[in-house]
């Protein structure tokens, strides 16, 4: 999917379960007011929770109103601050947490809604992310991967404070038992970071269904054939888009709702 800077490829399925309660979108320079609000180009992956209809509810409110949030004019925005799209991008987060708390508690039929959310944005040479849950953003440099985000819950946090081994992180407990996520009110935590793009970087954006079929590990090993090859950003992107739907994922195994986006600036 060309796009007049950033190009990027999508994929979701609903796996086993009956419907898909995830959710993403992308907001790029195509869209005319991006390119006026001069923010930059947004991702994101949502992951609904809360009941049948509340989850895939919850996870389109988000997405939707994703745009207001982070391109109003009302929000502040310094374009000489390296730091201003982290700042905007958590500015975003709250309000959208706000809203969905009250919505909670306002509509019986969103009581308890919620989702988990990565959101990442573009601009020129730098990028940006915010993240609440266990939805994940990767980077892929140089035919390596790294973990960008932390999963906001039991399993994983335990693991990185040393409490199980990697083996019993990926089989033991915890990874539904959410700390942090989109529509939790004042405990909501959003975790902001932000870099230099360099050539050749890749992004995937992905929810926690993913995680059951490939590791870190995996991922960098199906762009790392292409060492020695001379080959462009988009050339990885599509490799690794290849990849993970040709070989790595089998949605008629999957427990849970798989989706990923593949950005490459």
């Amino acid at each position: 999917m060309s796009r007049e800077n950033t190009r990027y490829l999508e994929f979701t399925d609903p796996g086993t379960r009956e419907e898909n309660q995830d959710n993403r979108v992308a907001f790029t320079l195509e869209n005319p007011a991006v390119r006026n609000m001069d923010r930059g180009e947004l991702f994101a992956v949502a992951d609904g929770m809360g009941g049948h209809l509340a989850g895939r509810e919850a996870a389109l409110a988000c997405c939707d109103r994703l745009f207001q949030a982070y391109y109003s004019a009302s929000a502040g925005f310094d374009a000489d601050d390296p730091a201003a799209m982290e700042q905007c991008l958590k500015t975003a987060f709250l309000k959208i947490n706000r809203h969905m708390d009250e919505e909670g508690k306002r509509n019986p039929e969103h009581s308890g809604w919620g989702c988990t959310v990565s959101a990442l944005v573009i601009r020129e040479r730098r990028y940006a992310f915010a993240h609440v849950g266990d939805t994940r953003i990767y980077r892929f440099r140089d035919l390596t991967s790294e973990l960008l985000t932390e999963d906001q819950n039991v399993a994983y946090q335990m693991f990185i404070h040393n409490q199980t081994s990697y083996e019993e992180y990926l089989e033991g407990f915890g990874h539904n038992k959410l700390l942090s996520y989109m529509g939790q009110g004042k405990g909501m935590s959003a975790k902001t970071g932000s870099g230099h793009v360099l050539d050749g970087d890749i992004f995937l954006l992905c929810s926690d269904g993913l995680n059951q079929f490939v590791e870190v590990k995996q991922m960098a090993g199906v762009i790392q054939r292409l060492a020695g090859e001379q080959a462009t950003g988009e050339k990885l992107m599509h490799r690794l888009f290849d990849g993970l739907t040709g070989e790595l994922i089998k949605p008629d195994e999957a427990r849970d709702n798989v989706t990923f986006m593949v950005v490459c600036p």
